[in-house]
């Protein structure tokens, strides 16, 4: 007969949700730590807009998130800085903003 194996595909589930979570928060402290969560609230409240470099060092951190989150299976040394963008780097990348 069928014999029901523990742990298995619903085990690696359980380890990619974790990844991704850790993944998401990594984000999240990186984006905090370079201040865009208080230059995005002062954009809202007051209009001026934040800076390209912080906007763009912002879409890389969302795009280094979404992009984590896919391989398969997730390394284990993620919040090491070779897998995220800096915000030093950002800058070069002002042009992608402009809207053609």
């Amino acid at each position: 007969m069928f014999r029901v194996i523990e742990g298995g595909l619903s085990q690696s589930k359980t380890i990619a949700q974790n990844g991704r979570s850790q993944i998401e928060a990594e984000g999240q402290r990186r984006l905090r730590e370079a201040g865009v969560d208080r230059s995005l609230a002062r954009e809202k409240l007051t209009g001026v807009a934040m800076p390209n470099s912080l906007r763009v060092f912002m879409l890389q951190v969302e795009f280094a998130m979404e992009a984590l989150s896919k391989l398969s299976p997730i390394p284990m040394n993620i919040m090491d800085d070779g897998y995220w963008p800096t915000y030093d780097k950002a800058a070069p990348f002002e042009a992608a903003l402009i809207k053609r």
